[in-house]
């Protein structure tokens, strides 16, 4: 069986003792095990029941850098996550990452990791498939731009009609050529804004932030 609660003492108890990369190691190592057993069908827990352990390793490893002050590294951790065949599809992994980014000021980057999440980008289609918690990662959206855009009667039709017209779109659409490609590339490393009706507040940036 796996336990997060022993992983996550362990790791705490290290990084009292003021040992981040032993704490780091922790994790790392919990993590590799638990994933490998997840593909093999092993280990003694549900499938479901270790996925949502492994989702709450991957966000406590990336709340132990939190915490530690090291913002690029959590930044890094939850990108590992979003990329794991196990924790990658789980709504509330995309919705700490999101949270996360919104705390430290980086909105558009929290924009763009709700977008990965919900409709996906040019290279990724959605990531979380699940419609509850697609609801609930729809909702926080909406609340985070009605803040954003100082709009408090937007509403989630608006933002998904908003998505719908301007992201998804430019995910969809595909270059001519082969000059247009390299084009194309170079602009996906830039911010595509979204306008919202009534409002000249940005929507959302194109590409996944930087680790």
């Amino acid at each position: 069986m796996h336990d997060t609660d022993t992983v996550i003492r362990e790791a705490d108890a290290k990084f009292a003792a003021k040992d981040l990369e032993g704490a780091r190691m922790v994790y790392q190592s919990a993590l590799l095990d638990w994933v490998d057993d997840a593909r093999e069908g092993s280990g003694g827990d549900a499938p479901d029941l270790l996925r949502d352990k492994i989702t709450t390793l991957w966000i406590a490893y990336a709340n132990l850098n939190k915490r530690a002050k090291m913002f690029k590294s959590a930044t890094e951790a939850y990108e590992a996550a979003t990329s794991c065949p196990i924790a990658g599809p789980m709504g509330s992994l995309w919705l700490e990452y999101a949270r996360f980014q919104e705390e430290r000021g980086r909105h558009r980057t929290a924009q763009n990791v709700y977008l990965r999440a919900l409709v996906g980008n040019e290279n990724d289609p959605a990531a979380v498939k699940d419609e509850a918690s697609k609801k609930i990662l729809w909702n926080e959206f909406l609340r985070m731009m009605r803040g954003q855009t100082k709009n408090p009667s937007l509403t989630l039709q608006e933002l998904r009609d908003a998505v719908e017209k301007e992201h998804v779109a430019m995910m969809k659409s595909k270059p001519l050529e082969a000059d247009d490609a390299a084009v194309t590339a170079e602009a996906g490393k830039e911010e595509a804004n979204v306008a919202i009706a009534g409002s000249d507040k940005s929507l959302c940036s194109g590409e996944a932030p930087p680790s």
